[in-house]
């Protein structure tokens, strides 16, 4: 069977090319052209799976062919009655279970709901609005040692694998605001943290593009699996 495979191991590894770069970029307008072009071909990766499967199948469904994702149960059913999905709970039930897993309501996670959020906004209304935060971060030390100078407060601190207290640095030197004493003792370190956040939230870009990435390059690489498995137990 000729399949969309290699293809999509082509773009797979084209956007991690490109998603790496993009970390260099400073024009704002440019992060932005490239998202919209990284997120529509993780659209296309999962249309081009959605298209190999029904072909796979006996009675090739005529109508246009899309992969589904639904953070609810109920759209999910009433998108796979009458499309390629529903037949493949029946022709090949591993391939429905695999298609049945990535779905948001059954991971949790919204995220591949946003993907189809992002692509349809791309595509009809606008890009995706992109700013930069810088935030300081740092890890604890013991108190009164001298800490760069900085002032404020760092939370959730974590000194190998263990929380430790919250702290605030006054005029550069460490104090305790919370309970407890810190197990260990470690020099602090305040550096300016910048992040790319987008669709005016705090999120990471890149965190959701890598996270992104590595569901889409993992379902289709069991999704080919499973593919290959069928077409050999037909022949």
């Amino acid at each position: 069977m000729n399949t969309r495979k290699i293809d999509i191991e082509h773009l797979i590894r084209h956007n991690i090319v490109r998603i790496n770069g993009i970390r260099k970029k400073r024009n704002l307008l440019k992060i932005k052209l490239e998202v919209k072009s990284i997120l529509q071909d993780y659209i296309s990766i999962l249309d081009y799976i959605a298209m190999d499967i029904n072909e796979a199948g006996p009675n090739k469904n005529p109508r246009q062919i899309f992969f589904p994702l639904y953070d609810n149960e109920e759209n999910f059913k009433k998108s796979a009655q009458g499309s390629w999905v529903g037949p493949m709970e029946i022709l090949n039930i591993d391939l429905y279970n695999l298609i049945l897993s990535i779905q948001p309501f059954v991971t949790g996670n919204p995220m591949l709901t946003e993907l189809i959020k992002f692509n349809n906004l791309l595509k009809h209304r606008q890009l995706i609005e992109i700013d930069r935060r810088t935030t300081k971060w740092g890890v604890v030390t013991t108190k009164g040692i001298v800490a760069g100078g900085y002032n404020g407060k760092v939370t959730g601190n974590i000194v190998d694998g263990k929380k430790v207290p919250d702290i605030e640095i006054k005029e550069g030197r460490v104090h305790k605001i919370s309970p407890g004493d810190p197990e260990i003792g470690v020099r602090i370190e305040i550096v300016d943290k910048e992040t790319v956040s987008f669709d005016g939230h705090s999120r990471d870009l890149f965190q959701f593009l890598f996270f992104i990435n590595e569901v889409v390059e993992d379902f289709s690489r069991k999704i080919y699996e499973l593919l290959e498995a069928w077409n050999v137990s037909k022949s």
